[in-house]
C-alpha cells in the first residue's frame, strides 16, 4: 500500500518527462486491443503493427487497450500515432500516480487506482489504469488484463448495446462504474474481517488482534487518500467541467460521484469500528490484567496472617508455652482456616469476588 522507494528511486536517476515504467512486471508481454465500433458493427484486432495501415473513420468510435507495459517501446509505438505529451507518457508508465485528470490541447487525461484484492496470499494491491479520450478515441492504458477489459468488450459485441449508441463518455462510465463497484466489494470483505475479529475479541481477545486491527486502519487511511482524489475527479465528470461529456450523460456521473460519497461513509464509519475495536481491545485486556491481579491481591491477602501465625510460631525461643501443649498445632491450623474461611466470607459480602 506505501510507495515502493526503488520505484521512486527510478525516477530521481530519470530526466523529466522520460518515459519509465515503474511498477512491477505484471504481464510479461504487452497486448493491444484496437476496437472499432458504431451502432451496428463491432470489429477488433490485435495487431501491434495496425496503427501503420489503419484507416479512419469518422463516423466510428475506437476503443484502444493497451494490457501490459513494462515494455515501453509498445507505448512509444502507439505514441506514433497519437502524438500524446511526453509528461501523459510520463505519469502512464509512473504508477505512483493519485486518481487526476488533466486536460491538454488536443486531449483529457485520467488516471485511476485500481483495487487488487488477492485471497489466497491475503494480499491487497493497487494497479494504476490511464485512460487517454481524444477526438473519437478511447485510449486504456492497463498494467496487465483485468476482468473489467473482458467485460467491457462483451458489452460492445451485443447487437443492441447502449454503449455503441452513447459515445465515449458513456463508455467511460462504464468502466469507471466498474472499478467504482469493486471498492464496495472491497469494503465489505472489510467489514466482515471487522466483524469477525469483534467476535474474536469478545470471546477470547488476543495480542494478534490488535495487530490485525492497525493493519485493517492503516488500509482505511490510504484508501481515504484515494476516495478523496478519486471524488473530486468524479466532481469534476459530474458538474460537466470536461468537454467530452455531452449533457444527456450527466446524469450517469452524478451517479457516479454519488457512489463515491457512499463509499467514503462507508469507509469513515469502518475506520471508526476499527479505533472503538483498538479501545475495545485495550479496556479488555486491562480489564483482565485487573481481574488477575484482583486474585493475586486477594490471595497475598488471606496469607498475610497466616503468615504472622506460622512467622510468631517459627520463632526459636526457648520458653514458649503453646510448644508444649499437646494439641498446639491443630489449634493453630484450626485458627489460620478460620481466619482463611472468614476473610473470603467478608470478600464475598462486599462482593470483591
Amino acid at each position: 500500500m506505501k510507495l515502493s522507494f526503488d520505484n521512486i528511486v527510478k525516477k530521481i536517476k530519470k530526466n523529466p518527462g522520460e518515459v519509465i515504467y515503474t511498477g512491477e512486471h505484471l504481464q510479461a508481454t504487452s497486448k493491444i486491443s484496437f476496437i472499432e465500433y458504431n451502432e451496428e458493427n463491432y470489429n477488433e484486432i490485435t495487431d501491434m503493427n495496425y496503427f501503420e495501415k489503419v484507416s479512419l473513420n469518422i463516423e466510428n468510435n475506437y476503443l484502444i487497450i493497451l494490457e501490459g507495459f513494462s515494455d515501453i517501446k509498445y507505448l512509444e509505438k502507439i505514441n506514433t500515432f497519437l502524438n500524446l505529451h511526453k509528461l501523459t507518457l510520463e505519469d502512464i508508465t509512473n504508477i505512483n500516480q493519485r486518481n487526476k485528470h488533466e486536460d491538454y490541447e488536443d486531449y483529457s487525461f485520467f488516471v485511476f487506482k485500481k483495487i487488487i484484492n488477492n485471497e489466497k496470499n491475503n494480499s491487497i494491491n493497487f494497479s494504476q489504469i490511464s485512460f487517454v479520450k481524444k477526438d473519437n478515441f478511447l485510449i486504456v492504458f492497463s498494467e496487465k488484463n483485468f476482468e473489467f477489459i473482458d467485460i467491457i468488450k462483451n458489452r460492445l459485441k451485443e447487437k443492441k448495446s447502449l454503449m455503441k449508441s452513447k459515445g465515449l463518455d458513456y463508455l467511460l462510465y462504464n468502466i469507471l462504474d466498474i472499478l467504482t463497484d469493486e471498492y464496495f466489494l472491497f469494503l465489505n470483505s472489510i467489514a466482515e474481517k471487522i466483524e469477525e475479529i469483534d467476535e474474536n475479541i469478545t470471546l477470547n481477545t488476543q495480542p494478534e488482534d490488535l495487530i490485525e486491527i492497525k493493519k485493517l486502519k492503516q488500509l482505511l487511511i490510504y484508501l481515504r487518500k484515494i476516495f478523496l482524489s478519486l471524488r473530486d475527479v468524479y466532481r469534476k465528470l459530474q458538474r460537466g467541467d470536461i468537454n467530452f461529456v455531452q449533457e444527456n450523460n450527466l446524469i450517469y456521473f452524478r451517479d457516479l460521484y454519488d457512489h463515491i460519497i457512499r463509499l467514503d461513509e462507508s469507509l469513515q464509519m469502518l475506520k471508526d469500528t476499527t479505533s472503538n475495536l483498538i479501545e475495545i481491545h485495550v479496556s479488555l485486556i486491562s480489564y483482565k490484567l485487573n481481574q488477575i491481579m484482583k486474585v493475586l491481591t486477594i490471595i497475598s491477602t488471606i496469607f498475610i496472617p497466616l503468615s504472622f501465625l506460622a512467622g510468631l510460631y517459627g520463632m526459636n525461643f526457648e520458653f514458649m508455652p503453646e510448644l508444649t501443649f499437646k494439641y498446639g498445632y491443630f489449634i493453630i491450623i484450626g485458627i489460620m482456616f478460620f481466619v482463611a474461611s472468614f476473610m473470603l466470607l467478608i470478600f464475598k459480602i462486599k462482593k470483591w469476588f
